[in-house]
Formats: C-alpha cells, sequence, structure tokens
C-alpha cells in the first residue's frame, strides 16, 4: 500500500532517513543539499537510504535514477513523481 504523503511531509521524511543514514542533523538538510559534496553521502548510503523510503512509502525506486540525482530536491521530485505514479494504478 502506498502512503499518502506530499510536499512538506514528503521532505520531512525525506530529510529524517537522509539525517539517520548520514548520521548528520536534519536541520543541515535543506533542498539545495547536494548528497556527495555536502555530507559525503556515497551510492551505498543512498541505496540504504531508498530502502528505507521504500519501506516506509510502500513504492519501488529505480537505482539507476535515484543514483542519478544530486540534490535534496531533486530525490523529492523523484519520489514525488513515483508516488503519483503509484496513486494512478
Amino acid at each position: 500500500m502506498t502512503a499518502k504523503i506530499a510536499g512538506d511531509d514528503l521532505f520531512g521524511l525525506l530529510r529524517e532517513e537522509v539525517a539517520y543514514v548520514a548520521d548528520i542533523d536534519p536541520d543541515a538538510i535543506v533542498r539545495s543539499t547536494n548528497l556527495a559534496e555536502d555530507h559525503g553521502i556515497d551510492s551505498l548510503e543512498l541505496m540504504e537510504i531508498a530502502t528505507r523510503l521504500e519501506d516506509r512509502l510502500g513504492i519501488r525506486l529505480e537505482p539507476d535514477r535515484l543514483t542519478a540525482t544530486t540534490t535534496i530536491g531533486e530525490v523529492l521530485s523523484y519520489l514525488e513523481a513515483k508516488l503519483g505514479e503509484a496513486s494512478e494504478s
């Protein structure tokens, strides 16, 4: 079942998961945050974030698409698109 979440709630969830995996303060994460450059998040950590988001949101994320993102804003846009697709099916 897909979670019904959007906007600031989705951003908050994303911040929470990134902060947990990267062991950083959630307040340090903004939409323009570059995952690798600002916080040293590597591809393995990104996959852990993806798995946690999949579990919490009830969606499947495409690893190649997710690893192509560089900022929190891009990840957020991708999540919004995936949630939109899930709600249409």
